[in-house]
């Protein structure tokens, strides 16, 4: 429990006392009283070796006490006022009650854990013992935390070498990819030249074409002019023949043969009187 009724004294005031008396006062106060005086009239306590006076400094303090307590009666009043208050607040709050209501618990658990002790000796024993145990897997399983956390570690510093080799992979395929945008760009310029030379090809097969259409057309009227000289040539080769039929039969009107009339390149001719002996 707090001490809610103590106060504190005003050291200007016992300084002076000090300085009036000739004596250094300082706490705690040597204090020597008497129940009544005695029959000279002086409030002292005797000893075996000599009497004591309550009123004197010098053998007793309890005048410097009383002039203390009566002459800051009101200011050590307001103090201790104000330190009740104030641990009446204190009490009043939520956090002394959970202090409080933690205290009682704690005080309340250890009652039991003494009266279980006291009780149940064996139980202590095996709770001791199971202790124990829990502290050897405690024990190992700090060991194992600490394999594990070297584990982490290796590994972290594995991860940190992999990270760098993966930047070191991102800026080899950045320049890579860099370098491919160039040969790409490089052959899109090609390819658009290639295609501005096939269009000029193909400008050049278009008018190829319309040239050669046109030489077809030309070869088709050709064509034509020529089937109809053929078809002309045969007519005449029709009239030649039946021409010739005609004049086989006036030579056989006239010469009763026909073996006299000869064709000849330059025409034809009428028979002559050497043919006429061959008859």
């Amino acid at each position: 429990m707090r001490n809610i009724s103590t106060a504190t004294v005003d050291f200007n005031l016992l300084h002076d006392i000090s300085e009036r008396n000739g004596v250094e006062h300082r706490l705690p106060f040597a204090i020597v009283s008497a129940h009544a005086p005695d029959s000279s009239g002086l409030a002292q306590r005797c000893y075996l070796w000599g009497c004591a006076n309550t009123d004197n400094p010098m053998h007793s303090e309890l005048s410097v006490l009383r002039e203390l307590l009566l002459g800051q009666w009101q200011s050590l009043r307001n103090q201790a006022i104000d330190k009740i208050d104030t641990e009446l607040k204190i009490r009043s709050g939520d956090p002394w009650k959970e202090q409080k209501r933690k205290k009682m618990a704690e005080e309340e658990m250890a009652q039991q854990l003494e009266f279980e002790r006291r009780a149940c000796p064996n139980k202590l024993v095996e709770t001791e013992a199971l202790l124990e145990e829990r502290s050897e897997a405690l024990k190992q399983n700090n060991a194992t935390l600490h394999n594990k956390t070297a584990e982490l570690e290796l590994s972290r510093q594995q991860l940190d070498r992999w990270q760098g080799e993966a930047r070191t992979l991102n800026t080899t395929l950045e320049a890579m990819k860099r370098g491919k945008y160039r040969e790409i760009a490089e052959l899109q310029r090609r390819v658009e030249s290639k295609d501005s030379e096939i269009a000029d090809l193909g400008t050049q097969v278009e008018s190829k074409d319309s040239a050669i259409k046109s030489k077809d057309g030309g070869i088709k009227s050709k064509a034509s002019e020529i089937t109809k000289l053929k078809n002309q040539v045969d007519q005449l080769s029709r009239t030649s023949r039946a021409a010739e039929e005609k004049l086989q039969e006036y030579c056989k009107t006239l010469y009763f043969t026909p073996s006299i009339c000869r064709l000849k390149v330059d025409g034809w001719r009428l028979p002559s009187k050497h043919d006429k002996e061959d008859l």
